[in-house]
């Protein structure tokens, strides 16, 4: 009987990690698939209305710094215009580049690879497949249209492969070609974020040891190459193409001058983690420790044990998803800083239990870009850096990812790579959970936004709230029977309200977004209406909102010979609430051209030259 309990006891302890990797897979699928059902929910009329006016037309622009529109805009013809495609598309592009960074770390542990039995090819693909999870945490506020920022993460994860594979001599010049594709991709997400990651990976070649001339020029070489045909197929010439990024940057500094140097924009201001926050942040740590220790242990109740923890996690996962299981933590925007205090837990298991292999040079080097690479993606934006950067937390979780890894090869067993799947599905279910709870610039959280809306020339289908299907259903309305067609030029000069423009199937007159609130709206607008046509400005119509503390005046278009007073009529007005100030009240009203197409250009050709 004895020996009989010690067979079953050691079969058990044989199948567990084995059931935990299952449940953590299938937890990670469910999650990935609960966000793709949310990706016909909510409408972000400011940032996101930006981001589709510009992907859907980006040569109605001749200025940009960011080309993120030119690059999604082929994706965008391709899934018809539609939001909803758009938005999955642009999570599974993440996902799978974080899958692709995953798996090329964990590689190692069943190195070489035909030489790993089937069981442990398996394991590590799967883990790389629940870690990967973690690259969602990205859409932290929920903005999963496709944007410049995305473009950089998504680079910037392509970077990063590149630096796992040049540890593999055999794969040195793919690691290079990487990093130069990633690089330039980078650039024309933001430029500044190209410039941080490449110090960034000469920090990484440097402490490693792998710094070579022959590197470096490869990557130089195909940085350029990418942006060499991105000139080509936006501008066909590369001269007109640094004109397009010369002119976007004077037309930023019109909205938001650097008064010190374009380094002005990225604020250090000092990170406060509330005291909920502080108290998870160490507590993550040490269940991290514990949990990667738990997983090495050889004796069969441990490895049990290891896999109830693991799997209890991730059956709560699920049911946080499904609504079952109440999430009462409060919304803190540091909250992706928690994979770092995983990442820092089991790091410190894989320090304590494999001190002969860890830390070597090359795992301080990996240490050091994952470390930084969250502040690449957020160098040269306007906002407090330390709260930005944990949008790309992901990178800080893979600090984890390498000492596990790392310590599953001393150990020749995959088992340690469970503890940073369960961090990342546990972390990633809570930052996506409170992101679909409190939506960026949105009223109602995604699962109470049931209200059918058509938006866009395609007339996407998505579920909003009752004011915000309320108000673009009455704006189309008032659009069409006001004798309004799609296509048509519209300026905005609510200053908060871009989506509209995109919903009604307008082409958004000289700028993407007139965003109002800065000191230099007017001239940024004025700007970019100078490089527009007269036949375009004298056939737009207006949407407004004067009573908006953030509105614009219209006096400075009569140096377009408009006077709205006498030019324009008032098709029609209507009351609504700001997205993102539920006690603010607005009217929007809806102004016609009261002229003559040619009438309206020769008083543009007229003034605008004054």
């Amino acid at each position: 009987m004895i020996d009989a309990l010690r067979r079953t006891g050691g079969s058990a302890a044989d199948l567990a990690p084995g059931a935990a990797l299952l449940a953590l897979v299938l937890a990670s699928l469910c999650l990935l698939r609960w966000l793709l059902l949310l990706c016909n929910a909510g409408f972000d009329l400011t940032d996101e209305g930006f981001y589709l006016n510009w992907l859907s037309g980006p040569a109605n622009y001749s200025f940009s710094v960011s080309q993120f529109g030119f690059v999604y805009h082929p994706l965008y013809k391709l899934l018809g215009g539609d939001v909803v495609l758009l938005r999955s598309a642009n999570l599974l592009i993440s996902f799978a580049l974080g899958w692709v960074l995953c798996f090329a770390i964990m590689q190692q542990v069943c190195d070489p690879w035909r030489s790993a039995s089937w069981g442990t090819r398996v394991a590590v693909m799967g883990c790389a497949f629940a870690v990967a999870t973690a690259s969602l945490s990205f859409f932290a506020l929920w903005q999963p249209t496709p944007n410049y920022n995305s473009l950089v993460f998504q680079a910037l994860m392509i970077v990063a492969t590149g630096l796992i594979l040049m540890r593999r001599r055999s794969l040195s010049l793919l690691a290079w070609l990487l990093i130069g594709i990633g690089g330039g991709a980078a650039f024309l997400g933001k430029p500044t974020s190209a410039v941080a990651a490449a110090v960034v990976v000469l920090l990484y070649a440097t402490i490693a040891g792998r710094l070579e001339i022959k590197g470096l020029l490869v990557a130089a070489a195909t940085a350029v190459m990418v942006l060499v045909g991105a000139a080509l197929l936006i501008d066909a010439s590369i001269w007109d193409f640094i004109e397009r990024n010369r002119a976007g940057l004077e037309m930023g500094n019109l909205l938001l001058p650097f008064r010190d140097g374009i380094l002005t924009s990225f604020r250090w201001e000092f990170l406060h983690f509330s005291d909920e926050l502080s108290a998870r942040f160490d507590y993550l740590a040490v269940a991290y420790l514990t949990l990667t220790t738990v997983c090495c242990a050889v004796t069969p109740p441990a490895r049990v044990s290891a896999a109830l923890i693991v799997s209890l996690s991730s059956a709560l996962s699920v049911l946080v998803l499904v609504g079952s299981v109440s999430n009462e933590i409060s919304n803190e925007p540091a909250e992706p800083y928690l994979f770092l205090a995983g990442a820092i837990g089991v790091a410190a298991a894989a320090v304590a239990l494999g001190s002969r292999t860890w830390p070597s040079r090359d795992a301080l080097a990996i240490i050091c870009a994952f470390s930084l690479l969250p502040f690449a993606f957020v160098a040269g934006t306007n906002t407090n850096g330390w709260m930005a950067a944990g949008r790309a937390g992901f990178f800080w979780l893979l600090i984890g990812l390498v000492a596990s890894s790392s310590l599953a090869v001393a150990r020749r067993t995959w088992h340690p790579l469970l503890a940073v799947g369960s961090l990342s599905l546990l972390g990633t279910t809570i930052v996506l959970y409170l992101a679909t709870e409190h939506p960026y610039r949105q009223l109602q959280p995604l699962r109470l936004q049931q209200h059918a809306a058509e938006v866009g020339t395609m007339r996407s289908q998505l579920r909003l709230s009752e004011q915000g299907a309320s108000l673009i259903s009455a704006l189309q309305r008032l659009a069409g029977t006001s004798g309004f067609e799609a296509g048509q030029p519209v300026l905005d000069l609510t200053g908060v309200s871009p989506g509209l423009l995109y919903a009604l199937g307008a082409r958004s007159l000289g700028v993407a977004w007139v965003s109002g609130g800065y000191p230099g709206t007017v001239d940024f607008v004025t700007a970019g209406l100078r490089l527009e046509s007269c036949a375009a400005i004298g056939v737009s119509w207006i949407l407004s909102a004067p009573e908006q503390p953030d509105s614009i005046a219209p006096d400075f278009l009569r140096k377009f010979g408009i006077d709205v007073g006498t030019d324009y009529q008032e098709a029609g007005n209507i009351d609504s609430v700001l997205s993102f100030a539920p006690f603010s009240k607005i009217r929007y009203r809806l102004l016609k051209p009261a002229r003559s197409p040619a009438e309206a250009s020769l008083a543009c050709e007229r003034d605008r030259g004054k």
